[in-house]
């Protein structure tokens, strides 16, 4: 037995299995805690399937890079939605599951939450393996100035309220360029997922650059605002 990345490890015929439990604490009630920890999970998860989210406030920072930074609850919201691949429910029916990296890796990493209710919901950390290609998740918002715009390229997926979208101009992989309004963006979207009754994700219109069917793959998104400043999530990969 040895000691890796902070929790203890074994080898069982030549394959590394971990021998702790992966909750890592709980969260603050009605307040923000922080979990420190020498390495980066592949997965983050708070409470269970049956609880709702109460985070609104998510900041993952490993080795000085930032993996996760969101302060509005209703974004963290839409995340987790979005993390269950179409899955689609009410806040207390989806798995408040998020994904860090693509296998656990070892560094210095702080996991910040603020928990908006009168409860202390486990936090949990868990991978599938260790991470074979060093990459890490980017998920932050970006402001669109009122009256500007601002293109999003190599992104998994983009979120954003519609009010104060003018339009979206759009680059499918095959390089066709397209206007399209906040409409046909949910059009566009729904057209290859399940989204909620409204055709939002949580109130958000949102642009699939990694899941899209052949040929309605999106490989970048200007986003002009009218108005006043659009929030725009922004998810994505990085090397570490």
């Amino acid at each position: 037995m040895f000691e890796f990345g902070g929790v203890n490890d074994t080898y069982i015929f030549g394959l590394l299995k971990k021998t702790e439990m992966s909750q890592i604490g709980n969260l603050a009630n009605a307040g923000s805690v922080t979990f420190n920890v020498d390495y980066l999970p592949q997965f983050f998860q708070v409470a269970s399937v049956a609880d709702a989210v109460t985070i609104d406030n998510l900041n993952i920072v490993f080795r000085g890079k930032t993996v996760v930074n969101l302060s509005d609850a209703a974004q963290i919201e839409a995340l987790f939605k979005l993390e269950n691949y179409g899955v689609l429910a009410a806040s207390s029916l989806i798995a408040n599951r998020l994904m860090l990296s693509d296998g656990k890796i070892s560094g210095s990493c702080t996991i910040t939450a603020n928990n908006s209710a009168a409860t202390t919901p486990a936090a949990y950390e868990n991978s599938l393996g260790i991470s074979s290609d060093g990459l890490i998740r980017n998920i932050v918002t970006v402001p669109v100035i009122a009256n500007g715009n601002l293109e999003f390229t190599n992104f998994d997926v983009i979120y954003f309220l519609p009010t104060n979208v003018d339009y979206v101009l759009v680059e499918f992989e095959n390089g066709y360029q397209e206007t399209m309004t906040a409409n046909e963006i949910e059009g566009l979207y729904v057209s290859q997922n399940p989204v909620e009754g409204s055709g939002l994700v949580n109130g958000f219109c949102v642009i699939d650059g990694l899941r899209g069917d052949v040929g309605q793959k999106v490989v970048s998104a200007k986003i002009f605002a009218t108005g006043a400043n659009v929030d725009v999530v922004s998810c994505n990969w990085q090397s570490v």
